[in-house]
């Protein structure tokens, strides 16, 4: 009797099962285990002509990608690049590609899509953490999930099924990397593996935002709701940055907000949106080793449309320079915090312990630069009078990045944007690449709040200021969380 009942069990189990079962099971093909131990956590750069600065590796075996990347760290250098199977190493991006010599032949239009027999592909290392040296380890593969999904029950064509017993995250990623596909979704309640494509997978860039709030705990135990991960390959609408031919000077546009208030983030939202390099009037090192190449194009040789100012410079050009003007204003408290780690530690990634902010020389700081906080907005749309003017709240960008990156593509020129079709697949790759390489280092973030009474009222002296200075223009009036009171509760997401 007791098999009878077990056998009718057993047979209600498989009958749930295949109406349970997605139907792309039938097709998965089975694959092989693959090494996980070398595989490089990497910042695509883009394709350049090369400038064989650096002494090629000498590789035995036969070389590819991931040997090469390998290679690369364990001789700890941040770059490595792959042509004509020769691997280079090198520490500086400098030795492998010269902007300076740059004209309407620059090497990054010869080296489009990495096709010029010339040509060399170029990634960035992250030698500093846990990368190829200890394997596709768990925390690299969560820092490359994109958002969660619905499990999928039907597939697109271009759509790839793998099946292995003991299937994996990482080993998902590796399989579908290893074929070119720049999605990979590990069904692991099936055992099962998908590859997809960006512009399969998602239509709009909204959609990749929903995605991420369903990753929590509860749906993906239930196992009906699937990560998917961004995989080392990318679709070539998403990547290679370009510079522009001879753009004309007075049609240039401009972005400047005051330190720490996110200028280089921001930048980077509109290289991905429209696909072409900013510039800079001055330099930072920093970020052109992150792979913002503009850095060290002479803005006046007019490869870049889109050029940073520094605020103290630009108040005094921007009545004869810029056609357009986009101004990026965040919290004083916040801006001059993360202003002063930048200035104490010389990076623009830098954050402090609290104990810095206790000291005389900070206040100091605090008093004498949150007049330029305040000068800069107010001389420049004065001096801009009819010059078009697009104000960006830093606060906004951080909680709703995508309504605010299509304000700024709305903004800008179309022949930087390109049609509907084209700005609508740049916007999926801003949703997938949001952060970038340029976010403030989080080691030591604080709810400490620095501020006296006495500064407090001086800043919220210089935001009234503002304030109704913007309310005068007829722009949106500063957030109220500007304003502080004499006991206040600091909370700073975004540090």
């Amino acid at each position: 009797m007791k098999t009878e009942i077990w056998l009718v069990f057993f047979i209600q189990l498989l009958i749930v099962r295949a109406e349970d079962s997605p139907t792309w099971l039938n097709i998965a093909e089975t694959m092989m285990p693959l090494n996980v131990k070398n595989r490089c956590n990497v910042q695509d750069i883009g394709c350049f002509m090369l400038i064989p600065t650096y002494p090629k590796t000498n590789l035995k075996y036969p070389i590819t990608h991931e040997r090469c990347l390998h290679k690369c760290y364990m001789e700890y250098t941040k770059y490595s690049g792959l042509i004509n199977n020769q691997c280079y190493c090198g520490t500086t991006l400098d030795k492998f590609v010269s902007n300076s010599t740059c004209n309407t032949d620059c090497s990054i239009e010869l080296a489009n899509n990495c096709k010029s027999d010339g040509s060399i592909h170029i990634y960035k290392l992250d030698i500093y953490t846990e990368s190829c040296g200890d394997g596709f380890k768990s925390n690299i593969l969560e820092s490359s999930r994109i958002g969660c999904l619905e499990m999928p029950y039907n597939l697109h064509n271009h759509n790839s099924v793998w099946y292995m017993t003991g299937m994996t995250g990482q080993q998902c990623v590796l399989q579908c990397e290893m074929f070119k596909y720049t999605i990979a979704i590990p069904v692991l309640r099936y055992s099962a593996c998908i590859c997809s494509y960006i512009f399969t997978t998602f239509e709009h860039a909204e959609e990749i935002i929903a995605s991420k709030i369903l990753c929590n705990d509860k749906n993906l135990i239930s196992g009906r709701i699937v990560p998917l991960y961004k995989t080392s390959s990318w679709d070539n609408q998403c990547t290679h940055r370009k510079f522009l031919n001879n753009y004309p000077a007075d049609k240039m546009i401009s972005v400047t907000g005051f330190a720490g208030s996110g200028t280089t983030w921001l930048r980077h939202l509109i290289e991905v949106v429209t696909g072409y390099y900013t510039g800079n009037h001055g330099e930072e090192h920093g970020a052109y080793e992150d792979g913002m190449i503009g850095e060290k194009m002479p803005v006046s040789a007019g490869r870049t449309a889109v050029n940073y100012a520094m605020f103290r410079n630009f108040i005094y050009r921007v009545d004869i320079t810029y056609e357009r003007i986009i101004l990026i204003i965040r919290d004083p408290y916040h801006a001059l915090k993360s202003a002063y780690a930048s200035v104490v530690m010389g990076s623009r990634k830098a954050s402090l312990h609290s104990v810095y902010y206790t000291e005389d020389n900070f206040h100091t700081f605090v008093m004498e630069e949150i007049l330029h906080w305040q000068i800069l907005p107010m001389v420049l749309l004065e001096k801009a009078k009819e010059k078009p003017v697009l104000l960006i709240y830093f606060e906004d960008l951080i909680n709703d990045t995508m309504r605010q990156v299509r304000r700024i593509a709305e903004f800008l020129p179309q022949n930087l944007t390109g049609n509907s079709d084209r700005l609508e697949k740049r916007l999926i790759c801003t949703a997938i690449e949001i952060q970038g390489n340029f976010k403030r280092s989080e080691k030591y973030k604080t709810d400490t709040d620095p501020f006296d009474y006495k500064t407090k009222r001086v800043i919220n002296e210089s935001v009234k200021a503002v304030d109704d200075f913007l309310k005068e223009k007829n722009f949106q009036a500063l957030p109220l969380s500007y304003y502080r009171k004499k006991k206040s509760v600091w909370t700073d997401p975004s540090n």
